[in-house]
């Protein structure tokens, strides 16, 4: 690990000017610093890791809606929307990428996570750490994976105290991990407020809509979802996208306008969706 403490002393033990030069030359008290010294200068100060180190892939479609090429280590993400809207396909949208990387990420009090559907999807089933129920120890066993893991999905509970999810968000923050909470169905008791912070970035699944069942019988070939993406740190501060996960060739994918599964208007779409 770096040690600025380090650094900056060096730094401030004296005038830039006393300081020895980096290419050997003479020291003179009150000559400017030239390129070779403040370049070595900056290599001497500069963290390790890179920005782009500090970020988890995600597919394509997702970087408009995250306000970042990917989501951010050590960062807090909500994922909300009512029943049916597409709360675990934003799940498994994001898995994607991570894990084709050879990342490891962990999935919490998912069982409806569906394997066939992850597959799909482009998820690496050998880089998830599935728990299907945490039962009363979800602190704990959430603490634990975001150890081991570069991001954690967890279902969040109505019953977390305001402690324990500050010791998460702090335990996310200081190991790099991107904690992802899924939130119950809009109007089925959610309860966002006993997390303390708000988090950086809101995923609403506000419609969806399958492809592939007509009159009750088939096979789900498609996915349409319309999300709304509320962001901390990005402006403009809500975007909104419609995104297959997955389009009718497989692939996730943004959605043209006006695109429908079945050839509906969007608004009826999104109104048999809900």
């Amino acid at each position: 690990m770096f040690d600025y403490s380090v650094a900056m002393g060096r730094v401030r033990s004296g005038p830039l000017a006393t300081q020895p030069a980096c290419d050997g030359g003479p020291e003179r008290r009150g000559r400017r610093a030239g390129p070779a010294e403040l370049t070595a200068l900056a290599g001497r100060t500069t963290p390790l890791q890179l920005a782009k180190d500090q970020l988890i892939p995600v597919a394509p479609v997702f970087r408009e809606l995250l306000g970042t090429p990917g989501l951010r280590k050590g960062s807090t993400t909500l994922i909300a929307g009512t029943r049916g809207a597409g709360r675990i396909a934003l799940v498994l949208g994001l898995l994607g990428a991570a894990t084709a990387e050879g990342l490891w990420c962990a999935a919490v009090d998912l069982p409806s996570l569906g394997l066939v559907a992850a597959c799909e999807l482009g998820v690496c089933l050998d880089r998830v750490v599935l728990v299907p129920s945490s039962g009363r120890k979800f602190t704990p066993v959430v603490a634990t994976l975001l150890e081991g893991c570069t991001a954690v999905f967890a279902a969040l509970p109505d019953n977390v105290a305001s402690s324990d999810a500050r010791g998460l968000t702090a335990r996310a923050h200081e190991r790099h991990c991107a904690l992802v909470l899924v939130a119950p169905p809009a109007g089925e008791g959610v309860r966002t407020t006993g997390w303390p912070e708000a988090p950086d970035v809101t995923l609403t699944a506000v419609a969806g809509r399958v492809c592939g069942l007509e009159e009750g019988a088939g096979r789900i070939t498609a996915h349409l979802l319309e999300v709304v993406a509320t962001r901390r740190r990005a402006a403009p501060r809500e975007v909104r996208a419609r995104l297959w996960l997955p389009s009718p060739e497989g692939a996730i994918a943004l959605a043209e306008e006006g695109s429908t599964p079945n050839g509906r208007t969007s608004r009826e779409a999104a109104g048999a969706g809900g």
